[in-house]
């Protein structure tokens, strides 16, 4: 799309100040009058001696307005959104002296949202961050202060950019570098030992990601929209303040590009009362959040968001999506108060509000099989659980159980939102989004009514991940009805993957084999040795493999800790190998086996 397609109406400005483009720059830079365009000409772009005659022979282009006008050229905000993300860098952090200056300009964009909450001061506000903190090419000789302060200032914005996307799959020790550098040395660490790869972007990664997304089902019931008068969640200072500083070191920004650490470092002691004005602001901003207030032409940008495709160890693809900052600190606070409100999902459900879940969810395993408390344990996996779980079922369990947060849910899900993939845009209608904080709580809720009344002696769930044992009749009957409950809100278990052990005590293995596979065809039946659950080996026949596949593992990626720099080495070294496998030390009695 022509670039002149989405300029402002001209400006009226003195002849000695009209503003010509550069037309040999990738993005669009202005400059006053031929005088400084020739200027910038002889420094940038010395090697095109015909230039300047040809830069005057071209129409004046006249600079852009401080909000990007997609609206007369039919751009949608979204894809303008996805192309500057793509396409306009910004500053990892903020630097130290334009904090005060980036925290006044910040909130004063706020305050433009408070006092009149449209659509064009939502987009100024979604924007901000590639406007005050993307440093041009030309701006690098400067002191990243001044530039920042400068953009602070500056009426003139930038013009949404539609040409080719910037180079993201740089060097993976280079991204290790990086991610310590932000202070996420657990993040570098699985990112330097692990052994996912991102998707290509092809016709084929497209369609797996548009089967992951499927569109509504027809007969999508959803609850009573709220009422005005309806209560909602309020959120206090202390609250945004403690949620933001929540945030993990290195977390990645939405389509908007703010970042929770740049939030970080607008909100630290030294921006003094133009930090403490900015946390009043931004609270007063997510309470309109909670409170389902924000503009429909916003929501589903808002509420949408980047999306990122890995390849699975199976071949298949797992999509993360990375909301809006903004978003992502409305639903920490909302979180809260779930966690506070609706402790009901222990003891069945561990995968949400329960510290040391995982842990816990192994332990009991354990124990009911070294009591002999049963004939067969069954694992049950759901198939793509969190992207399928039918919308109506998850809003009408949060009216019921959680109201107070029903209005800023009700924005989120009650209607499709944006999903960017690269140049792509998909709709996310059905589930809950993988990264959002809410995700865990609503789609546990979701599925709490079925789970919770199943008769199995042993009723552990994380998640979407159920264990289940006991007699085999017993288990056998909660399948049945896991199956058939399961479908009335969109989910269906992937049998293929649902795994059968069956116990000493078990009278008629052969037989119990064929009554389970006549539900679940294709069930896999492991034994002692290959019985894991949650990544973590449950009886000590697979305790030794588990370590020596662990340490064979370590041996064959160890020599890529060589390729960074020797101190990021010894950091991850430090810091991680042993954290990384934390919940699987607390897991196992390691004191039962004396030559580990």
């Amino acid at each position: 799309m022509p670039l002149a397609s989405l300029s402002c109406p001209t400006q009226t400005t003195a002849s000695s100040e009209i503003l010509l483009r550069c037309p040999e720059c990738p993005e669009p830079r202005y400059y006053k009058g031929s005088r400084g365009l020739n200027i910038h000409i002889a420094k940038k772009h010395r090697s095109h001696t015909q230039l300047s005659s040809t830069v005057l022979s071209q129409p004046n282009v006249p600079a852009p307005s401080q909000s990007p006008d997609h609206t007369s050229s039919n751009v949608p905000f979204h894809q303008i959104l996805s192309n500057l993300k793509n396409s306009r860098p910004v500053l990892k952090r903020i630097p130290r002296g334009a904090r005060v200056s980036v925290a006044k300009s910040l909130s004063h964009t706020i305050k433009t949202v408070l006092s009149d909450n449209s659509i064009c001061n939502w987009e100024l506000l979604l924007t901000f961050t590639f406007k005050v903190l993307h440093i041009n090419s030309d701006e690098n000789s400067k002191s990243l202060t001044k530039v920042v302060k400068d953009n602070c200032c500056s009426d003139i914005s930038f013009q949404p950019s539609f040409q080719t996307s910037r180079n993201t799959n740089s060097c993976l020790f280079k991204r290790v570098e990086s991610k310590i550098s932000d202070g996420d040395i657990k993040g570098a660490a699985r990112l330097l030992f692990s052994d996912d790869a991102v998707a290509p972007y092809n016709s084929d990664t497209l369609t797996a990601l548009h089967s992951k997304h499927p569109p509504p089902p027809t007969n999508l019931c959803l609850p009573d929209p709220p009422l005005p008068s309806d209560p909602n969640l309020i959120a206090t200072t202390q609250d945004i303040l403690g949620a933001v500083m929540s945030f993990p070191n290195g977390s990645a920004g939405g389509l908007d590009g703010l970042t929770p650490q740049h939030l970080k470092d607008l909100l630290c002691s030294g921006c003094g009362e133009s930090g403490e004005m900015l946390l009043k602001d931004l609270t007063a901003l997510v309470n309109i959040m909670l409170a389902g207030q924000v503009p429909d032409g916003i929501k589903d940008v808002l509420y949408g968001a980047n999306l990122c495709a890995l390849i699975k160890k199976d071949g298949g693809i797992r999509p993360i999506a990375v909301g809006s900052t903004l978003r992502r600190l409305a639903a920490k606070i909302a979180c809260r108060s779930i966690l506070l409100k609706y402790p009901e999902l222990q003891p069945v459900q561990l995968g949400f509000g329960s510290k040391s879940g995982c842990e816990a969810a192994v332990h009991a395993v354990r124990t009911f099989l070294e009591h002999k408390a049963g004939e067969v344990l069954l694992k049950v996996d759901v198939c793509n659980a969190f992207n399928s779980v039918d919308r109506g079922a998850l809003l009408t369990q949060i009216k019921d159980k959680i109201p107070l947060v029903y209005k800023f849910l009700w924005q989120c899900y009650s209607s499709p939102s944006k999903l960017s993939y690269k140049n792509e845009v998909l709709a996310s209608s059905v589930g809950c989004q993988q990264g959002d904080p809410l995700g865990p709580a609503i789609f546990s809720l979701a599925i709490h009514p079925i789970i919770k009344d199943l008769n199995s002696k042993l009723n552990v769930w994380y998640l979407d991940d159920g264990t289940l044992g006991g007699e085999a009749i017993s288990v056998l009957e909660d399948l049945r009805k896991i199956n058939i409950d399961m479908e009335k809100i969109g989910l269906s278990l992937n049998f293929s993957k649902c795994e059968l052990f069956i116990t000493d005590s078990c009278p008629d293995k052969e037989n119990t084999i064929d009554l389970f596979r006549q539900i679940a065809p294709g069930i896999k039946i492991i034994n002692k040795e290959s019985l894991h659950l949650l990544g973590c080996p449950v009886l000590d026949q697979s305790f030794e493999n588990f370590v020596d596949a662990k340490i064979q593992n370590f041996k064959a990626t160890s020599h890529r800790l060589a390729k960074i720099n020797l101190h990021s080495a010894y950091s991850i070294i430090k810091h991680c190998l042993l954290s990384q496998n934390l919940h699987i030390y607390f897991a196992e009695p390691i004191f039962g086996n004396i030559p580990l």
